[in-house]
């Protein structure tokens, strides 16, 4: 904080606990390793994209078969995504959420490794389907574009 002039509108309506003023909650400086990266969507979807590139295990790798049921959203966890496929037939998303007060973010790798990286404003409100929704859309796009 504070806030710079070019930062997007966040949108608080739907955060239980975090409103505009939780930049003051916040060690910045403490924080800035784990949580300080920088850059555009655009240099993180390079950086999703050349990691796939390189092997032997990649972050679509890792036990999502056993046990993990792909059709619920966050069930079969790899090496850094999820994967989200909700019928045997459909093509399978690999997707990795995030949230930060009043905003919400994913890396979604489609079927042919595309990388897409969302960032919106705002959390949907609790008890939505939105976020369901949003990657049933996503994955349909997808799938056309696969076929």
């Amino acid at each position: 904080g504070p806030y710079r002039p070019d930062e997007p509108v966040y949108d608080f309506r739907h955060e239980n606990f975090y409103m505009s003023s939780y930049i003051e909650d916040f060690d910045f400086q403490a924080i800035s390793s784990s949580a300080g990266l920088s850059g555009s969507a655009l240099d993180l979807a390079k950086l999703v994209s050349r990691s796939l590139e390189s092997g032997p295990l990649t972050i679509l790798d890792g036990n999502m078969n056993s046990d993990c049921n792909p059709a619920s959203l966050q069930d079969c966890y790899g090496y850094g995504l999820y994967r989200y496929q909700p019928t045997e037939q459909a093509a399978p998303l690999y997707i990795h959420g995030g949230k930060l007060p009043g905003a919400s973010s994913a890396i979604i790798v489609t079927p042919d490794r595309h990388v897409i990286v969302w960032v919106g404003a705002g959390v949907p409100r609790p008890g939505s389907n939105a976020l369901q929704e949003f990657y049933d859309f996503i994955r349909d796009k997808a799938d056309v574009a696969h076929h």
